[in-house]
């Protein structure tokens, strides 16, 4: 019992000290990051504090020499989920791939969840062709180096088979979906609780996908040379009015 009103405690005074500082202007310090790293994502009360706090130990764990390795990687992974969390895609994006730079052990099993999340949100913004390769190199790795890991290796053939099905591409889902056991074939619980968990709002995917792109710009005005990426750029913003692709719309936040 003592134990828990201790833990009650440190969460108050963690709480009444984070709310008192502003994240933009504290000054680093590893015990402030690691207040920060406990209190993102934990009372939704406070969520607006989330991502400000989230950057906080981001840009606090790289400026001290001292914050160390599994610090860093910490700081880095809640930033960028806090970022996906937050609606925030396409800057999530650079994040996941600064946390796998990081990684010196690419066979640890959180590698691989790391690498579905930049996945799914380079499918989100209608990357699908990385996105596809992402996830895919994500499953071979779940396989070869963690064959045991069931589970693991289910998500990440969930998941790519979602991304599949999504961008109509049948043939590659078709085999994909052998694979998977009865209960996590598509329209089972199991296999929508997975979408849902790792690709939330699959269901409007069409409207950014690079397929329908493709399709639109097939019949546009033919494109000078070398100008197919801007045309396609222009496609999608006329396309989704308030979105950014395929560059960086929350520069601010890094």
């Amino acid at each position: 019992m003592a134990s828990d009103r201790n833990t009650d405690s440190n969460a108050d005074a963690r709480l009444a000290r984070l709310t008192r500082l502003d994240p933009a202007t504290a000054t680093p310090a590893v015990e402030l990051i690691d207040a920060a790293l406990g209190f993102v994502g934990e009372d939704s009360t406070y969520g607006k504090l989330w991502l400000p706090w989230a950057r906080y130990a981001y840009r606090a764990a790289r400026q001290l020499h001292h914050a160390g390795y599994d610090r860093v990687v910490a700081a880095t992974r809640t930033y960028a989920e806090t970022l996906r969390g937050e609606g925030h895609r396409q800057h999530a994006i650079g994040i996941w791939q600064e946390l796998l730079g990081l990684r010196g052990q690419p066979a640890d099993p959180a590698d691989i969840e790391d690498r579905i999340a930049l996945a799914a949100d380079l499918h989100a913004v209608g990357r699908c062709g990385q996105a596809i390769r992402e996830v895919g190199d994500a499953l071979t790795r779940a396989r070869n180096q963690h064959s045991l890991q069931l589970d693991l290796v289910i998500r990440c053939t969930v998941v790519y088979l979602a991304m599949l099905t999504a961008c109509r591409r049948g043939s590659e889902a078709a085999r994909v979906r052998a694979g998977l056991p009865d209960v996590y074939q598509p329209g089972r619980p199991r296999y929508q609780l997975l979408v849902t968990d790792y690709l939330p709002g699959l269901e409007e995917h069409s409207d950014v996908c690079a397929a329908r792109l493709d399709a639109l710009i097939d019949h546009a005005p033919a494109a000078p040379p070398g100008q197919r990426r801007t045309v396609l750029a222009r496609l999608t913003t006329d396309m989704n009015p308030g979105h950014c692709y395929g560059s960086p719309c929350e520069g601010d936040l890094s």
